[in-house]
């Protein structure tokens, strides 16, 4: 009965609305933190499978080609998300530019 009343505590904690500022960085924290662990879990599998099927030199090939593609999207990314979070007042006029 008590593991019942548990998991009904952390059901209402990440599940439902909360009221607070506190509940909601919380919520929105563990969610956060839930879809990096879950990322990095595919990342991982996606890794181990293709290291598996490709021979060792294409798997480095593919290994720098990745790294590329990282560096160019870390460069390209001009930040518009990081400012419209900033910003205060109305940024209706900014967000497709952001999208």
């Amino acid at each position: 009965m008590r593991m019942n009343k548990v998991a009904e505590r952390v059901k209402s904690v990440l599940f439902e609305p909360g009221d607070t500022l506190s509940q909601r960085v919380v919520r929105g924290g563990f969610w956060v933190f839930a879809l990096r662990i879950a990322s990095r879990g595919l990342t991982l599998i996606r890794t181990i499978v293709l290291a598996r099927v490709l021979a060792p030199s294409d798997f480095g090939l593919m290994g720098l080609a990745l790294l590329a593609m990282s560096t160019l999207e870390n460069f390209s990314q001009p930040g518009f998300q990081a400012v419209l979070i900033q910003k205060k007042g109305d940024i209706e006029d900014y967000l497709d530019t952001a999208g």
